[in-house]
């Protein structure tokens, strides 16, 4: 069972976090936007192709650290 505390700042950090598709990540690309992507996927999803300019946070570790 989650810690309250885990909890809270998961429900805090999606408040501030945007999900787009792939469609809406090829648009802001092209249009030169600036934006910080965070690719959560598990070293064996992203077996099959990297996102270029991600930075890769597992989402296993964003888990365990979230609290730091």
């Amino acid at each position: 069972m989650a810690l309250p505390e885990f909890n809270q700042l998961c429900n805090e950090a999606k408040q501030e976090i945007e999900e787009i598709t792939p469609d809406d990540l090829r648009v802001m690309q092209k249009m030169g936007e600036d934006f910080a992507l965070i690719d959560v996927r598990e070293r064996e999803e992203s077996a099959n192709g990297i996102i270029p300019h991600a930075v890769t946070i597992p989402r296993g570790i964003v888990e365990l650290t979230i609290d730091r």
